[in-house]
């Protein structure tokens, strides 16, 4: 035990005797405490004291990571820097580190729910910025040679630009070339099989172990928070322990589960939701390649995940979503829709009032009309009068001749077999080959004015298809007016807005209580908790399905394993932590809930803002197409009516000779 207490103004010294003034506590926990430095000269660090001083062993562990520190590793971790002692040349009693401000915890990043509070702006990109980011910070600790060992979310801090720290790099394991000082600490969730039910005294930690916590880390983040090792077991009550389910190398994202006999959990997304190389690396991590000293590095993960984020591509139906390109449907909107749960915040891009006059752009709207001036020279098409083709007389004067002699022809072979003086048979056959001359004489006749009254019919026919074609193109496009109500239905819930914030907000005072009691619901983690019957294996069972805290527990629940005797247990666990609530009514609503209405109001006010502005483009297009097959319409109407006009004469003509 240490007679040493650090106090606000007390003044501590460096390895080269340099003095720092203690300014106040800022953090404590079981093992030690944290305090900001006074003063100008040193803002960007902090000072750390052991509740119990420093041993013998840790003041040596500590003097050899300050001779190990490196700007790569200062970038990436609050690693000690110097040795603080009460007076000069007095034993150590804590150390100098660089200052972290502005960074989350790591696993608030990771569920829809958490995010929604404590990164409301985070979308896939940024987690796959952060993940990248943690990959990077391993490769660093792992190239200068050090191992991290106890390896879990509360050493991984994120900023809001997606940057990451580790902290507690006390509890390294650290090697400095002659000296070695072992990890004796861990998470049983972030061991890897080989070590599983260890202890770690005596256990050299390597990289490869390092390695399966990075990959479960990463794990969470891509996967909405859950362990690779969490799904539902098969056999029995599937209360498999995720410890258990690590030692038996039972990864639940497996395509082939057969292997595992584990079934991932309900809508998260699956292995094949990412490419074929990210999935490797897990697959590797947390199989029998990853126990036989195979798992991927810190820089394998580090290319990966950036080929992944070059990858990425925007949802057409959500634009909060981003997904690998080689997939055809949105893994994101299939988790939203099974869950119910908006997984992403929507990116909100201001249009800041001077930008948009909505008079202004309502008159350019209003300006774009159809223009129904044009019209065909329609009249009567078959009054036109045309001169006929000089040609025309000569051919009528030729199917009359052909005509005539048709007629004579007839003629001649009636007055032949009249007098009834030749025989029967032979008048019946003078008749018979009269009749097929003459036939052939007006057919002959008749192909010689063919041309024209095909010209003539085929005309008709023409003018008909052309006039019902402008017919149908008379009036604007159906698509013109839908579009124009469209806006219309816009600018009215633009103008609307307000109304609805107001009446949002409104609705979120008067459910103060619920949201209240929902806060305080979220706070009681079940993984936190004691519920009879409710053991590791059932909490991760739990947890498999979703169900993380008080909030999530209802009487619809169902899982298999979860039988109506421990349904009722976890009920009666919501009721009393419910009866522990106490509401304020002069609490303010929760600035999250709210940031969550102005966002969502700002998002759709820019959205509609933006249809507005495409307004007068869209609204020309859609005229454009119509008024260029009207043009064209009117085109073909008039000249299919001067041919037809022209046939008519020509085929007038033609009877009249």
């Amino acid at each position: 035990m240490s007679n040493f207490t650090p106090t606000p103004g007390l003044a501590v010294w460096t390895s080269d005797k340099r003095s720092l003034t203690l300014d106040r506590e800022i953090g404590r926990g079981g093992e030690g405490s944290v305090w900001s430095i006074g003063g100008t000269g040193s803002p960007d660090l902090v000072a750390k004291f052991y509740h119990q001083g420093l041993t013998e062993e840790k003041s040596k562990k500590l003097e050899a990571m300050c001779r190990l520190k490196s700007d790569g590793l200062l970038r990436i971790a609050a690693w000690p820097t110097d040795l603080l002692r009460p007076s000069p040349g007095a034993t150590a009693q804590g150390f100098v580190m660089p200052k972290i401000v502005g960074y989350e915890e790591a696993h608030l990043l990771y569920t829809p729910k958490s995010r929604r509070a404590h990164f409301p702006d985070a979308q896939f990109p940024f987690i796959l910025h952060a993940a990248v980011n943690v990959a990077r910070a391993f490769a660093t600790v792992h190239d200068a040679g050090q191992v991290i060992g106890d390896v879990n979310h509360a050493n991984l801090m994120i900023s809001k630009d997606a940057t990451v720290k580790l902290i507690d790099c006390d509890s390294f394991e650290i090697s400095d070339g002659r000296l070695f000082f072992p990890c004796l600490v861990g998470v049983p969730t972030f061991t890897p099989p080989e070590l599983q039910g260890k202890s770690f005294a005596g256990v050299r930690r390597t990289v490869q172990h390092d390695a399966f916590g990075l990959a479960v880390l990463l794990f969470h983040m891509l996967f909405l928070g859950r362990h690779p090792f969490s799904g539902i077991f098969r056999q029995g009550k599937g209360d498999k322990t995720i410890e258990d389910a690590i030692r038996e190398l039972r990864f639940a994202y497996l395509p082939d589960s057969s292997l595992t006999e584990m079934d991932q959990p309900a809508w998260v997304p699956k292995l094949g939701s990412f490419p074929a190389d990210v999935g490797a690396l897990f697959t590797r991590a947390f199989g029998s390649e990853g126990v036989n000293g195979k798992r991927p590095t810190g820089h394998e993960w580090t290319r990966a995940l950036e080929g992944l984020s070059r990858s990425l591509k925007r949802c057409a139906t959500n634009a909060a979503h981003h997904f690998c390109h080689e997939l055809g449907a949105c893994p994101w909107c299939t988790a939203e829709k099974a869950s119910g749960i908006p997984i992403f915040a929507a990116t909100v891009t201001v249009i800041r009032g001077a930008q948009f006059d909505l008079v202004a752009i309502w008159a350019k709207i209003e300006a774009i009309k159809p223009d129904t001036s044009m019209t065909p020279q329609l009249g009567s098409a078959y009054a036109v009068q045309y001169v006929p083709d000089p040609a025309v007389p000569k051919l009528a004067s030729q199917r009359r001749k052909m005509r005539m002699l048709a007629a004579g022809v007839i003629l001649v072979a009636v007055a032949i077999v009249a007098p009834g003086t030749l025989p029967e048979f032979l008048s019946i056959g003078i008749l018979i080959a009269a009749l097929v001359g003459a036939t052939r004489l007006w057919q002959s006749g008749r192909k010689i004015a063919e041309p024209i009254t095909k010209t003539y019919e085929n005309a008709v026919l023409a003018y008909e298809v052309a006039f019902a074609r402008w017919q149908a193109l008379q009036n604007p496009p159906p698509a013109f007016a839908e579009a124009k109500r469209l806006l219309q239905t816009q600018r009215n819930e633009l103008d609307n807005l307000p109304v609805l914030k107001a009446a949002r907000m409104r609705k979120l005072s008067s459910d103060l209580r619920n949201r209240q009691l929902a806060r305080h619901l979220e706070r009681h983690r079940i993984a936190d908790a004691t519920i009879t019957g409710i053991g590791s294996g059932r909490k991760s069972l739990l947890i498999a399905w979703g169900i993380v805290d008080a909030n999530d527990v209802h009487p619809s629940l169902a899982i298999k394993g979860i039988g109506p005797m421990l349904k009722a247990n976890l009920l009666v666990w919501r009721k009393q932590v419910e009866q522990s609530f106490v509401f304020n009514p002069n609490e303010p609503p929760d600035p999250a809930d709210v940031s969550v209405i102005e966002r969502e109001i700002e998002q759709r006010k820019t959205e509609l803002i933006q249809a507005l502005l495409h307004g007068p483009t869209l609204l020309a297009r859609v005229l454009q197409s119509w008024q260029t097959e009207r043009f064209s319409a009117i085109s073909h109407v008039d000249f299919c009516t001067n041919a037809l006009s022209q046939a008519k004469a020509n085929y007038g003509a033609l009877g009249r000779f």
